[in-house]
């Protein structure tokens, strides 16, 4: 396991970027120390001069101990990250000596993800248990928290707690089947004494409670799955009344009823859905791997990780972020479990572990947000409702199949247009007087679209019909002609001209 670097050299890394590139990335570090009391270091990367808040992204490497792929795949995706903003290079993944595939992220692409985004990086979250595989056990799994009390049944003390186990939803529950355990004895999914009882699961709570994190991305191995919530029980989209915080939690125990379904808000799922898409596009161009993308119990019925606490935080505390969690599970079965979880040459495997990452930051770009935030940035509060009253009108669109068939093209549609924003000065010019236009309207809703508002749309939209694939054409031209019919309609009126008819 030589290719595999130590929690210390991990952590000297990431300093090194930052001390090159001290204007694009700074270190921080976690406000717990291990049990073990080590200093656990991540890395923040945001480039560019403007101010105020942004989309967060915290990529979290190293939770189970015994997955040392992903460590390196975040420390490298940040050297990539950062080697290409300041070069201005595109960022291709392909392995060497093939043809056949390859994934491409413009240099455009990548300025707008640093300029637009505040990344966080942990690559490592569980130094102690990290090293212990390297030095004594290769399929140590937990931290490494010393317990008292009866000895196991093979004569060893109990140690080590289960990091993605241990956070404050459904914790301490046993799903059927689920691969969880209130045994401190138990090798593998040890729940710990009570919720966030370690220091290392106190530290996600801690940064997603600091920083405004949008999309939140535990990456594991091995299994070539994209996995966001639920993984305690299926989900249902019609009774908000059911959900996780009427249940017991520190049971022991099952979910009192076997035919609970877990609600997730429908807009919610339908967009965790498109980006688990897009990520198996993504990752699929790199090597041909196809993942597949689904809810966490598709996998084994879990309680307690931190992917779903993170997305949980704003159903108990209303007042909380909303953050999507994904579990990334990288890298296939190849024979023997330590070699799937470290094989001795990790590369091709972590190039579709970076790919996967990389989606996710692309994905978490925000149009609206990237332009209105230069657009209403002068003034913080008003930025913020601005784009909260133009976020509430897109996802409207999620209410009808027509709706949800412009968000498609628009996910399509998504990188050219972000990197024309970018790159082009007149194409920016017009996205900016439309979303100033469109916040406009929503704040006025007696005013109406000026034939001069048309002209901007329709040549934005042009514009990007001459540079799409040509499968998207049709229906650019669709949105051209139902554009030039909104002239003299008011938000609303618009909005419901956008639901009834679809692109297609």
């Amino acid at each position: 396991m030589s290719v595999y670097r130590t929690a210390a050299l991990l952590s000297q890394a990431i300093q090194g970027l930052a001390n090159v590139v001290p204007a694009l990335c700074e270190t921080f570090t976690l406000p717990e120390p291990s049990v073990e009391g080590v200093v656990i270091s991540g890395l923040h990367i945001r480039a560019g001069d403007a101010e105020g808040s942004r989309n967060g992204v915290l990529l979290l490497g190293g939770v189970h101990a015994r997955e040392l792929m992903n460590p390196e795949a975040i420390v490298d995706l940040a050297a990539d990250l950062l080697i290409s903003y300041a070069q201005g290079t595109d960022l291709t993944y392909v392995v060497p000596g093939t043809g056949a595939h390859g994934a491409t992220w413009a240099a455009s692409a990548i300025r707008v993800m640093l300029e637009s985004l505040d990344i966080w990086m942990v690559p490592c979250s569980n130094p102690d248990g990290h090293d212990y595989v390297l030095s004594s056990d290769d399929m140590w799994r937990k931290n490494r928290r010393p317990r008292t009390g009866p000895t196991c049944s093979d004569g060893t003390e109990p140690v080590g707690v289960d990091l993605n186990r241990n956070c404050a939803i459904m914790w301490g529950v046993i799903p059927t089947n689920g691969e969880i355990s209130c045994d401190p004895c138990d090798y593998q999914v040890y729940c710990g004494p009570a919720a966030f009882s370690e220091p290392e699961s106190k530290n996600i709570e801690q940064l997603l409670s600091e920083f405004r994190i949008d999309t939140f991305a535990d990456v594991h191995s091995y299994d070539e799955m994209v996995l966001y919530p639920w993984g305690h029980a299926s989900s249902q989209t019609t009774d908000p009344a059911e959900n996780f915080t009427t249940l017991p939690t520190g049971t022991c125990s099952p979910i009192p009823d076997g035919s609970y379904r877990e609600y997730i808000d429908p807009v919610d799922l339908l967009k965790l859905q498109s980006v688990g898409a897009q990520i198996v596009s993504d990752v699929a161009n790199v090597r041909g791997h196809i993942y597949s993308a689904g809810p966490s119990i598709g996998l084994y019925p879990t309680t307690g990780t931190n992917p779903e606490y993170a997305y949980s935080r704003h159903i108990v505390d209303q007042s909380a972020h909303r953050t999507y969690g994904w579990t990334i599970e990288t890298g296939p079965f190849v024979g023997t479990a330590p070699d799937s979880f470290h094989p001795s040459d990790p590369s091709q495997t972590i190039l579709d572990t970076k790919a996967a990452m990389l989606s996710l930051l692309m994905q978490s770009v925000c149009a609206i947000d990237l332009i209105g935030t230069q657009v209403f940035g002068s003034n913080a509060e008003a930025a913020r409702d601005q784009l909260a009253g133009l976020r509430n009108r897109r996802d409207a669109l999620w209410e009808s199949n027509a709706g949800r068939a412009w968000l498609e093209l628009y996910r399509q549609l998504h990188p050219t247009l972000l990197g024309r924003i970018a790159t082009d000065e007149v194409f920016r010019s017009h996205a900016t007087h439309l979303v100033e236009t469109a916040a406009f309207l929503v704040s006025n809703p007696d005013s109406v679209l000026s034939d001069d508002n048309i002209r901007h749309g329709l040549s934005l939209i042009d514009d990007l019909a001459a540079i799409s694939p040509e499968y998207l054409r049709p229906q650019l031209q669709t949105a051209s002609a139902l554009f030039q019919t909104m002239s003299g309609l008011n938000a609303e009126a618009a909005l419901a001209v956008v639901l009834e008819q679809s692109p297609s």
